[in-house]
């Protein structure tokens, strides 16, 4: 178990969107700024909660952290904190699902 990842999950869900820094549906480098936290947090949730995520699923979480990661530098640097704990929660995601995965093996 990675309480981290509770912890991180409840701070962000408790943190207010970094508006009007972040204009909410725009386009930051390559994500969108609603949808990137949506996404991440979304899958992030279920593995918190003891959900092994489909090959797809795994997938797209990487791929939505990648982008961020590429386009955290686009974001105003007042919103870039909470996309940067968005990082942070995928990266413990990925360490969940590896202690899923290890206990299902």
């Amino acid at each position: 178990m990675i309480p981290e990842l509770e912890t991180a999950l409840a701070e962000h869900r408790a943190a207010p969107f970094p508006a009007p820094d972040v204009v909410r549906g725009r386009d930051y480098g390559s994500v969108c700024a609603v949808m990137i936290d949506a996404n991440i947090f979304a899958l992030s949730e279920r593995v918190s909660r003891g959900e092994l995520l489909a090959d797809d699923r795994w997938n797209w979480l990487a791929d939505c952290e990648a982008r961020l990661q590429d386009s955290l530098a686009e974001f105003p640097v007042a919103g870039r904190p909470y996309y940067a704990r968005l990082l942070r929660i995928a990266e413990l995601a990925f360490q969940r699902m590896e202690e899923l995965q290890n206990n299902v093996s």
